[in-house]
């Protein structure tokens, strides 16, 4: 059976023994099987340069999910909606 087969090299329940090699863009190799965990170092990530990041807020969409207008709600009679905070709101009693 080819490792890719079955690409699972551990059990779940030890501290990891093996692991596959990765190619400089963080594919596996699955021929290439090492010992020990693998080392993940500043270098493996992208650097992000945290004061230059942006944020765009689609107002129209922010207020749609936290405005105070209700939206209607495809369901069957008799069955309960339950709104996006978790809290059961209504019974539909009609379709």
């Amino acid at each position: 059976m080819a490792a890719a087969d079955n690409p699972i090299l551990n059990s779940p329940y030890d501290e990891p023994a093996r692991h596959y090699a990765t190619d400089a863009q963080g594919n596996l190799n699955y021929r290439d099987v090492r010992p020990g965990r693998r080392i993940f170092t500043l270098h493996d990530q992208p650097a992000v340069d945290w004061a230059k990041l942006e944020i765009e807020i689609d107002d129209e969409a922010f207020d749609r999910l936290y405005g105070f207008v209700s939206h209607p709600i495809p369901c069957r009679a008799g069955r309960r909606v339950v709104s996006q905070f978790g809290e059961e709101s209504t019974k539909v009693l009609q379709a």
